[in-house]
């Protein structure tokens, strides 16, 4: 069987954000092939509350693009979002999106950003 993920983004530093309830209404179309994961921007705000609407929505999954987000993935934030995936088994994603000015370098895409939280959070 084919199965895709389905993916949200929330990057405020550029202007994006697909909302969870619009991952939802694709997931809809087929649940069975179909796994929504949730774009959390862990600089907004909200991001918490947007977890929280994710999970409820039945996301399985956090989605995160750090230079787009302007976020290096050791932030405060990002870790205590990789604290709280970690804690309900949520898997995460990191896209190496690209930045543009004002958003963060592009080294927060890089795979050696993500050394310390890979050790701090094993199971994520």
């Amino acid at each position: 069987m084919t199965a895709a993920i389905v993916g949200g983004l929330r990057a405020d530093a550029m202007g994006l954000h697909v909302d969870a309830s619009e991952v939802a209404d694709a997931v809809t179309r087929d649940p069975i092939r179909l796994g929504g994961f949730a774009g959390i921007d862990p600089m907004s705000a909200t991001w918490r509350d947007e977890l929280e609407q994710a999970i409820a929505l039945g996301r399985r999954g956090v989605g995160v693009a750090p230079a787009a987000q302007a976020v290096h993935p050791t932030h405060p934030h990002a870790m205590e979002l990789w604290d709280l995936c970690q804690r309900r088994g949520l898997p995460v994603i990191s896209a190496p999106l690209g930045t543009k000015v004002g958003a963060g370098p592009i080294e927060f895409a890089r795979p050696l950003a993500w050394d310390e939280p890979a050790r701090a959070f094993p199971k994520l």
